[in-house]
C-alpha cells in the first residue's frame, strides 16, 4: 500500500469516528470499551469495512445502508466533477474515493 492510500484510509477511518491514533496504524473505534487499540480497517481493499463504518455515516446524504445507494452515489460523481476519481481499480476504492471527494 502506498502513502496515498495509507492516509486515505486513515482520513476515512477518522471520519468514520476512529481516533488516538499511533505511528503503527493503530486506534480506537468509536464508542471503544478496551484499553488497547486495534488496527483500523483497511477501506481501500474491503468492501465490507467501508459497508461497516463507512456507509452507515452516508445517512447524512441520505445513502441509506444499500449497495444500490452506493452505486447510484458513485455513478452520479462520474457524471459530475469527479471522473478520474471514481475510475478506480477496486469497488472498493472508488467508494472511498467518491466519499473523501463528495466530504471536501
Amino acid at each position: 500500500m502506498d502513502i496515498k492510500e495509507t492516509n486515505l484510509n486513515r482520513k476515512l477511518a477518522e471520519w468514520a469516528g476512529w481516533y488516538d491514533f499511533n505511528k503503527d496504524g493503530c486506534g480506537y473505534p468509536p464508542n471503544a470499551t478496551a484499553k488497547q487499540p486495534r488496527l483500523y480497517p483497511i477501506f481501500t481493499t474491503s468492501l465490507d469495512a467501508c459497508f461497516k463504518w463507512l456507509v452507515p455515516k452516508l445517512k447524512r446524504w441520505e445513502m441509506g445502508n444499500n449497495a444500490e445507494s452506493c452505486a447510484y452515489f458513485i455513478a452520479s460523481l462520474a457524471d459530475t466533477k469527479y471522473p478520474a476519481k471514481t475510475q478506480a481499480e477496486t469497488p472498493s476504492m472508488a467508494l472511498c474515493l467518491a466519499i473523501d471527494e463528495a466530504d471536501k
